[in-house]
């Protein structure tokens, strides 16, 4: 008796990839939201500088923090918006408010798609300014200042081992 010859398996799809940890997802979220915001308020604040809005409000608060400002705190606060509050100060705002979005919304909507790439660029990006954000710190410490240093340190390091050790998280396929 012959053997009947055997049929080649069908190709077996690949398993899923596990899912985001939550870390990820907290990054990937926050990168999201921080983007759209930002894509949203540069044109608004475009359109008022365009419009004079943005210079007239600016003015008219300082003029009533100057006013009514019962402590010292907002007055120094009336000052700083009566000297820096400038079209020139509003136009680089817009211009860092739109490279912000883009860029929050690149390495958001990337680390959901799950590409190493992503997980390089918030690297880069996140610690990029943390000297800038420690020499701050160094010369006016303050609390905010030590969470956004902490912060952002914590993020970096943490995507940087995520993005070297663990391949089963990334995409196979950088398409």
């Amino acid at each position: 008796m012959k053997p009947l010859p055997l049929a080649p398996l069908p190709p077996v799809a690949p398993l899923p990839p596990p899912p985001l940890d939550p870390g990820i997802r907290l990054i990937v979220a926050w990168k999201l939201a921080k983007g759209v915001v930002l894509a949203v308020l540069a044109p608004l604040l475009a359109t008022a500088l365009a419009s004079g809005t943005a210079l007239r409000s600016a003015d008219r608060a300082a003029a009533w923090l100057a006013h009514e400002g019962t402590s010292a705190l907002l007055r120094d606060l009336s000052r700083l918006i009566a000297d820096h509050v400038t079209a020139r100060t509003v136009s680089a705002t817009v211009v860092l408010f739109a490279l912000d979005a883009a860029l929050s919304l690149v390495e958001g909507a990337g680390l959901a798609r799950r590409r190493r790439w992503a997980a390089w660029l918030t690297v880069a990006a996140t610690s990029a300014l943390i000297p800038i954000e420690a020499w701050r710190l160094a010369t006016r410490p303050r609390w905010g200042r030590l969470a956004v240093l902490v912060g952002n340190s914590a993020i970096a390091v943490y995507m940087a081992l995520k993005a070297r050790r663990h391949d089963e998280l990334w995409a196979r396929k950088e398409t």
